[in-house]
């Protein structure tokens, strides 16, 4: 009887264990900019990624610039510090973004000519001062580059190397290696250079 009654308390203890334990992974939401959430515990900070358990026991690792918020529960002294540096992170990565988007307003002002439809732009992408612009949507410097060609008017052509043969060939071509990257009348510009592209194409 005695043996009977240990067992249940034992049994019990260990679905309150795993009900405590499962609880508290729930405790950490991280919030995307794609929209999707992760849940878990967070566990760690390093080099700009958090790293975060989640509930089948693996470890994710997230880039800071893909998070857009975090909320934390349940915090302890050392996992506090944590949170601390996740959000003075994220705070200057925001601060360093309005800067660079200044920065490409201010660009854009200066090479800005005659208003044309962005329609007709694309389509007014041959002569003496021809626009390629190869580029990947997940990298960041890449949106960066191509807000700054639309904000400024300059008509260019646009290359996805994602997955598009032709333009990963044409990209081999100009001897491409990274993204983004701009061709302007055949001189190649690697790189977020938004001063130099703006130059390179004002010099007609």
């Amino acid at each position: 009887m005695l043996s009977y009654i240990y067992k249940k308390r034992m049994m019990l203890m260990i679905a309150l264990v795993f009900i405590i334990w499962t609880t508290g992974l729930r405790a950490d939401t991280i919030f995307l900019k794609n929209g999707t959430t992760i849940e878990g515990e967070i566990k760690d900070f390093h080099n700009k990624t958090v790293i975060i358990k989640i509930k089948d026991g693996s470890r994710k690792h997230i880039g800071i610039r893909q998070i857009k918020t975090i909320e934390a529960t349940d915090i302890s002294p050392g996992k506090e510090a944590i949170i601390d540096m996740i959000d003075e992170t994220l705070s200057e990565y925001k601060n360093k973004q309005r800067v660079l988007r200044k920065k490409e307003r201010a660009i854009a002002s200066m090479t800005k000519k005659k208003y044309i439809p962005y329609e007709d732009r694309l389509r007014n992408t041959k002569g003496p001062n021809r626009v390629l612009f190869f580029m990947r949507p997940d990298n960041s410097d890449s949106i960066h580059m191509r807000n700054f060609l639309k904000n400024s008017g300059i008509p260019y052509i646009e290359y996805d190397i994602t997955s598009n043969i032709s333009a990963q060939n044409k990209f081999r071509y100009y001897k491409g290696r990274q993204v983004p990257m701009v061709v302007v009348n055949g001189q190649v510009i690697v790189g977020y250079n938004p001063s130099e592209v703006a130059r390179v194409y004002g010099n007609k």
